[in-house]
């Protein structure tokens, strides 16, 4: 794991997301929307090879893991 500072423009987002509203809720969400990115490449990469059962079954156990934990 890292830890990253990123810039974002707070009015910006609060146009299109009203309900982020502080700190906290912007970096959950940003958190959340590196998280999906992840998994989304994870997705690809299998798709770009042959994978065992187990990787498989690995990937969409995380993948649902991810959906529960955001809701």
């Amino acid at each position: 794991m890292c830890k990253v500072s990123i810039i974002i423009d707070e009015a910006a987002l609060r146009e299109l997301r009203p309900e982020l509203n502080t700190t906290d809720a912007i970096g959950l969400w940003a958190q959340q929307f590196v998280n999906s990115y992840i998994q989304k490449f994870k997705r690809e990469k299998a798709l770009q090879h042959d994978m065992s059962p187990e990787q498989l079954y690995d990937l969409v156990a995380e993948e649902i893991d991810a959906i529960y934990a955001n809701g």
